[in-house]
């Protein structure tokens, strides 16, 4: 049997988009783990914050943070990574790097703002508590969102169509890539999360063989990670719209009818089949 493996997207697409929260659909999440599902983060989050979210679960393999600027996989890994560059050892984990240098990053965002006029602030410049509305974080959870190394979340507080094309341009003339997030631009280096998805791909292909891709996500940021699964699962946003430029690019694709949590459930539920799940429960 093909061993199933899951990449997903965190915010807005496994967890509400408002309140990050995931307990409607918690006792299926565990129902797949329980079932040898693995269920690989791929997301904007930092080291820290997806951490905390994993560690809600009995167990997890690896994970992709800031829009696949770094790699984690657990020690059983490591004998299947054939190419051993950037590979260090982190905390107890194996970690693959990617991405570029965040200071890089900041002085390239800040001498395009002086030199084109642009207002751009990035999620750095924020006050605290105007920052913790916006993400409807405590001030204690910023700082593991502020623990960046590999992507910058920014506004345009003055967009102009003209002078965002520039900056695109530019940023891809320096080896650079800006995403577009569900609250936010990114800026980082040139990769994506589909990088990192491929790299994962082939880790588990060593370790398990013939393996089933899944894909779930909800944003423009997510099309990279969509492109490169089997099964590309798109979902709804929280007023029901959906990401148009991945309905027009990506073909086959399942698009939920809800909006995360319960829209995650719906879309793996009916692309693996799973009829007969009744809701059950687990002690983590």
């Amino acid at each position: 049997m093909r061993k199933t493996v899951i990449f997903t997207d965190l915010d807005a697409s496994l967890l509400d988009y408002d309140t990050y929260d995931f307990s409607e659909i918690k006792d299926f999440v565990l129902y797949l783990i329980e079932k040898d599902i693995s269920i690989i983060p791929v997301t904007s989050k930092t080291k820290k914050e997806t951490l905390k979210f994993l560690e809600i679960l009995p167990k997890y393999e690896g994970f992709a943070v800031e829009n696949g600027g770094a790699v984690y996989l657990i020690d059983d890994f490591e004998k299947y990574i054939e190419q051993k560059s950037d590979i260090t050892r982190n905390n107890g984990l194996i970690k693959k790097t990617i991405g570029t240098d965040i200071y890089i990053l900041k002085k390239f965002l800040k001498d395009f703002s002086i030199k084109e006029g642009l207002k751009i602030k990035t999620i750095f410049d924020f006050p605290i508590l105007k920052l913790s509305s916006i993400l409807n974080l405590s001030e204690n959870e910023l700082l593991d969102t502020l623990d960046r190394e590999y992507d910058i979340p920014f506004i345009i507080e003055n967009p102009e169509e003209v002078k965002i094309r520039k900056l695109m341009e530019q940023a891809n003339k320096k080896g650079y890539r800006i995403h577009v997030g569900g609250r936010f631009y990114h800026i980082s280096g040139d990769y994506n999360k589909g990088v990192a998805v491929n790299f994962l791909k082939t880790v588990y292909k060593k370790k398990y063989g013939d393996i089933i891709t899944i894909g779930i996500g909800d944003s423009l940021n997510d099309l990279s990670l969509l492109e490169n699964v089997e099964i590309p699962i798109l979902i709804r946003k929280k007023d029901l719209t959906i990401c148009k430029e991945i309905k027009d690019k990506i073909s086959k694709l399942y698009i939920t009818e809800k909006p995360a949590p319960l829209g995650w459930r719906e879309g793996v539920k009916r692309v693996l089949n799973i009829d007969d799940y009744d809701k059950i429960s687990m002690e983590v």
